[in-house]
């Protein structure tokens, strides 16, 4: 099987989905702090509603949710690509 990069590229993808998860983790945590804050109750669907906090802005998160992706799938394809 004829490969197309260098065997180094392979780990660059690697390194490149390792760091994609850093801006998801930020981008998500907005979510988490609502779920955490406002907790979940099957009977009362309001009360996640009451939970408000924002720590980066929707935004931020938006942009911050597209760097992560555009980081991990061109990582996965250099790993796919050796």
């Amino acid at each position: 099987m004829k490969t197309y990069l260098p065997y180094f590229c392979k780990k660059i993808g690697i390194i490149l989905v390792i760091i994609a998860f850093i801006p998801s983790i930020i981008a998500n945590i907005n979510e988490f702090c609502n779920g955490f804050i406002g907790g979940y109750n099957a009977d009362e669907p309001t009360m996640t509603e009451t939970a408000n906090f924002k720590i980066i802005s929707t935004s931020l998160g938006k942009t911050l949710t597209w760097i992560s992706l555009s980081f991990s799938f061109r990582g996965f394809f250099l790993y796919l690509i050796f």
